[in-house]
């Protein structure tokens, strides 16, 4: 039996029996107890492991003496008014105020965010400095940091609007964060700015990947999101299968 399900049987029982104990309704006890319920306990417990596994294997690979990642304009503006949005609303928990958050932040102008968008050029700059000198100090971390695959148009969309998408739905999950995207890039009749965008990705990792100087600093396309920031792995969609003809559609064909 796998560590996963020796997990979600342990819990499961202990909620069935703290229900059990509590004289709760034998409806909630069987709802409870269903497969399709069940299955879907066990699905979130992998979901919550892999997700576990993956920050703690980061944690392993990551070098203490290499540099914090460069932060976003929005990052930036998030860590300037915080306690700002704190003292003027001290009744709203930290999901809350980063909803907030993200709502004055969309009310900006263009002008308004040039302060952001300046602190966050020096940040990338500050960044680059010292990824350089990490480099030249443990060049055995070299290998490590081989040039990110280049992105699809598609990919580029999504981590470019994922934020705002988040801002105005703050009760969404990833996934329907991510159904949403999904739908809006449907919708988008003119792909034009993500295709170059893709285009010009694929030049860098080509420049990258036939260089044999010393490693690339990246200069991201989009805006770098530090690492305490949540988050979500993007799945391209892929087209769909066209199913075969069945005998009936074949006739009417012919």
């Amino acid at each position: 039996m796998g560590k996963v399900k020796i997990i979600n049987d342990t819990i499961s029982n202990f909620v069935k029996d703290f229900l059990v104990s509590n004289n709760i309704d034998s409806s909630v006890i069987e709802s409870w107890s269903s497969d399709d319920n069940q299955k879907l306990f066990e699905k979130t417990i992998k979901t919550t492991k892999k997700k576990e596994d993956k920050k703690e294997e980061k944690k392993k690979s990551k070098h203490k003496d290499e540099p914090k990642r460069a932060s976003s304009s929005y990052i930036c503006f998030c860590k300037g008014e915080r306690s700002n949005i704190k003292s003027k609303f001290n009744n709203l928990n930290n999901q809350e105020i980063m909803a907030k958050l993200g709502e004055v932040w969309n009310t900006l102008t263009d002008s308004d965010k040039n302060k952001w968008n300046k602190e966050s050029e020096k940040d990338k700059e500050r960044y680059k400095k010292e990824l350089e000198k990490f480099y030249k100090d443990h060049p055995e971390c070299v290998e490590k940091t081989q040039p990110k695959k280049p992105l699809s148009a598609y990919v580029l969309f999504c981590n470019a609007n994922r934020q705002e998408v988040r801002n105005k739905n703050p009760d969404l999950n990833p996934t329907g964060v991510m159904s949403l995207l999904g739908k809006l890039w449907k919708e988008t009749t003119d792909k034009t700015e993500w295709n170059n965008l893709a285009e010009k990705d694929k030049e860098r990792y080509k420049k990258e990947t036939s260089s044999d100087s010393t490693p690339v600093i990246e200069e991201p396309l989009l805006d770098v999101i530090e690492e305490e920031e949540e988050e979500v792995l993007v799945v391209e969609e892929k087209p769909k299968k066209k199913k075969p003809a069945t005998k009936k559609e074949k006739k009417e064909k012919k």
